[in-house]
């Protein structure tokens, strides 16, 4: 077997001063409780002992009173006496199937983090500052540790071993002889799992090979798998082929104890775990543990060689496990993002962890006055959205909720569970009014879309990647079936539906046949073989517009009815994995979307957590909410427009008002907000929209400036028109310019002009003229509807009845009339005339 000691001048990783994705100087400081984000109302949930997002690895200080727990997004620090969170560093942990390495120093004042791609780290907890930051690129890591004396760090990479000197920030040695598993509790012998799964036990110092065990160990690449005792004496082993834990004396090389998997697990369970095996000691070496993929921890007693009761709580993978300082607690982690604490006499949770178990689903009722949630252990609950309390428990437990939607009457709730089965439970009872059985579900993904027709008469369910059935209400046999959608969505007048049932493509199907009308391909350079290729579809309430998610963060705006686009929104600040192609790169970065119920402003939530506003006129982001810790699946915007509901993998809900936070008290000059109100920039309009519908004298002040459009005769278009084909460019200049700053009114003459033959430039004119963005004035006129909708007072209304009345055809006249008959409604529904 080969080996060496590298020297400093054969160094992988390179001293940074940051490294990329992971900026120290951005740790957050201060116990985290259950205070709400910046602009949230209401948290449908707990942050208290859950990190929020999947754990993937978890370490205890060594004095028991610290725990650190690795996400996707970000590492964090908690204090297990308070049950609050310490610290956050914002991370990333690598390719999709890594586990980062994380590791306390002795005196727990430092905490050395790696991930699976190409960075480690050691922070000093007591400024938050990095003591240490190396990047490898390419290099595949996944475990850390620190000598016992504290003044040096270990890595592992796919090379090997290296120790870095903390002080002088120089590596001292590293041995080169392939990927190294697990360090001894002292830090002097390695444990190497090798290509043939044989378990070689070796020396640190010089990388010199102590023994080869004969075992072909369960083991992925990771740490789990293999474990040292307590003192370092006996290796512990999942035996793959032989199906059982073995416990090795390392000084003779022969098996101590074997423990059957099968005795413990059972054999159907054991199936099922697909390696994810995770193996330890109690801090006496008097019990060995083991987590599971299917979230149960098997423990055996080393004095007894009895099965000890299990520990099930978690529901998934267990990610990490520390016996307490007392002996008598164990602190566990898993993947659905929880901290457990279990009492190891009596195998119980010493407390369960409050609110929800991840995946959770979140829905707003239409008439806003519900809140529903919920989660993978089959808890269904109603939430007052006016108060943020528990309106009523609808399902106390059960299989797991995979989706959920309010019928358009607000009236019932469609629930989706693993089994195949959708409930119509009845709100606010929770009497079951009906149930459909999805027999012949196969496995797949139900109710991967549910969706309720717009007059409530038929749900839409998924069964992804099978196939979509249209039932009627109450359920009878499925009136068509067609393939299955990555995404859905209903038109607002319920006469087709729309799916993205594979590649760039978007299927109009007809609702009362089933029938595709059309196919249209999405403008992308995706191939047509990428079946993913559509994250989420959103209609607005009018059905002009349809939003379309696909990869690589870019959101297309198309016309409702055919699907061509028209704009597309492009997040290039959002994440991307590197762990995966370019085309899948940008994949579910986002995964919900929703427009508003004036049709003007787009909400989204996605990868990054973050909940974001898009104003639709100008394709600019207006306004970002930040508090998810995971990926935001579901969002919905509020029918009076002024708030959204979101839900994410991080088992949380949040109910966030869109006024935006720290308005100044002092008003800027009124010629100021009325030249912001045309600004390109939409969140400077966003911030000064919302101040203005606060501002009484604001409101009189659009009123005065602002005149219902008058009628302009149709001789005068045909002139304008003729003037595009003018022999001096001053005059064709001219009337283009007119013609677009009264497009509304002239689009008639325009589409007359357009049936007869004309002059190439003039139809170039023409053609430039209705493609046109929104002009700066157009958008002016277009949040001052906005404004007058957000005040919604007695002042507002009477405007925009004198707006509404002007000529018909003119943005302003319409839109002042839509404003008008939704305040109406809203009024009619949620009492909330002022």
């Amino acid at each position: 077997m080969r080996c060496r000691i590298m020297t400093v001048s054969l160094m992988i990783f390179a001293v940074l001063g940051a490294a990329p994705g992971l900026h120290s100087e951005s740790l957050t400081v201060g116990a985290r409780d259950d205070s709400l984000p910046e602009g949230a109302l209401f948290r449908f949930g707990t942050v208290r002992l859950r990190h929020g997002d999947s754990i993937r690895n978890s370490a205890l200080s060594r004095d028991g009173k610290l725990l650190a727990t690795v996400s996707s997004r970000s590492v964090a620090v908690w204090d297990l006496t308070a049950r609050k969170m310490l610290y956050s560093f914002p991370c990333d942990h690598g390719p999709q199937f890594s586990c980062p390495g994380i590791a306390f120093s002795p005196d727990s004042r430092q905490l050395g983090y790696v991930r699976g791609i190409d960075f480690a780290c050691v922070w000093d907890l007591q400024t938050g500052k990095p003591v240490l930051e190396l990047r490898s690129p390419g290099r595949a890591t996944s475990l850390c540790r620190f000598t016992p004396d504290g003044k040096h760090f270990f890595v592992t990479a796919d090379s090997g071993l290296q120790m870095w000197d903390l002080e002088s920030k120089q590596m001292t040695h590293s041995i080169d002889d392939g990927f190294i598993s697990l360090l001894s509790p002292d830090a002097t012998r390695f444990v190497r799992v090798n290509e043939g799964k044989a378990v070689v036990y070796g020396e640190t110092e010089t990388g010199r090979t102590i023994a080869e065990l004969k075992v072909s160990a369960a083991h992925n690449g990771i740490e789990n798998g293999v474990a040292f005792t307590p003192d370092g004496k006996s290796l512990a082993t999942v035996a793959s082929l032989k199906s059982e834990v073995q416990l090795w004396d390392l000084a003779t090389g022969a098996i101590r104890s074997s423990f059957s998997l099968s005795v413990a697990i059972g054999k159907a369970a054991q199936r099922k775990q697909n390696s994810a095996y995770r193996l330890g000691f109690s801090n006496d070496g008097s019990m060995l543990l083991l987590g599971t993929g299917l979230g149960v921890i098997y423990r055996w007693d080393l004095v007894t060689k009895k099965v000890l009761p299990p520990l099930e709580g978690h529901s998934d993978e267990v990610t990490g496990f520390h016996t307490a300082l007392d002996g008598k607690t164990l602190i566990s982690t898993g993947t659905d993002g929880l901290i457990r604490l279990w009492s190891l006499r009596t195998a119980s949770q010493i407390s369960q962890p409050n609110g929800y178990v991840s995946p959770i689903h979140a829905a707003y009722s239409p008439d806003g006055q519900y809140v529903g949630i919920a989660d993978s252990k089959g808890r269904v609950d109603l939430w007052n959205a006016a108060t943020g309390k528990l309106a009523g428990v609808l399902r106390q437990g059960g299989s797991p909720v995979l989706n959920l939607i309010f019928g358009p009457d607000g009236k019932s709730l469609a629930v989706a569970d693993a089994v195949g089965r959708v409930s119509i439970l009845q709100i606010p009872g929770g009497q079951q009014q009906a149930t459909l059985l999805w027999n012949d579900r196969k496995g797949q993904s139900f109710a991967h879309t549910l969706l309720f027709s717009p007059d409530g008469r038929s749900l839409s369910v998924s069964d992804y990647p099978s196939q979509m059935r249209l039932h009627e209400m109450p359920f009878r046999e499925a009136r068509w079936r067609v393939g299955c959608p990555c995404a859905a969505a209903f038109s607002p007048d319920g006469t087709f539906e729309v799916a993205a049932s594979g590649g760039p493509f978007l299927s109009f199907i007809d609702v009362a046949t089933g029938r595709t009308r059309f196919k249209t391909r999405l403008t992308t350079n995706t191939p047509d073989s990428f079946f993913n290729a559509v994250d989420a579809l959103a209609y607005s309430h009018d059905g002009k517009h349809l939003a379309v998610a696909i990869y690589g963060g870019i959101i297309l705006l198309c016309e409702g009815h055919t699907g061509t686009e028209f704009k597309r929104l492009s997040c290039a600040d959002l994440p991307r994995s590197s762990s995966v192609d370019s085309i899948r790169a940008g994949h579910g970065i986002h995964r919900a979307l929703s427009f508003s119920p004036d049709g003007k402003w787009l909400a989204t939530g996605g990868r990054d957590g973050s909940v974001r506003i898009w104003e639709i006129a100008t394709g600019e982001e207006a306004l970002r909410l930040r508090g998810h810790e995971a990926q935001v699946d579901t969002i919905t915007f509020g029918p009076d427009g002024r708030s959204v509901l979101s839900s994410g993998n991080d088992a949380n809900a949040y109910l966030w008002s869109l006024r935006p936070k720290g308005m100044p008290n002092s008003k800027p000059p009124m010629d100021t907000q009325w030249s912001d109100l045309a600004a390109h920039s939409a969140a400077k309009a966003y911030r000064t929209a919302w101040a203005m519908s606060e501002d009484e004298n604001a409101v009189r002040f659009l009123g005065q400036t602002i005149t219902a459009v008058k009628p302009v005769e149709r001789a005068h278009f045909e002139k304008l028109i003729a003037d595009l084909n003018a022999d001096q460019f001053p005059v064709r200049e001219a009337a283009s310019k007119t013609l677009l700053e009264l497009r509304d009114l002239a689009l008639p003459a325009i589409e007359k002009a357009r049936k007869s033959k004309l002059s190439t430039e003039t139809e170039q004119r023409l053609a430039a003229i209705i493609k046109a963005d929104l002009t700066p004035s157009e958008i002016r006129l277009t949040r001052a509807i906005q404004v007058l909708e957000l005040a919604d007072t007695k002042a507002s209304r009477q405007i925009l009845g004198t707006w509404s009345e002007g000529t018909p055809g003119a943005r302003l006249t319409e839109d002042a009339r839509t404003a008008l008959a939704r305040l109406s409604i809203r009024h009619n529904v949620l009492g909330t005339l002022r």
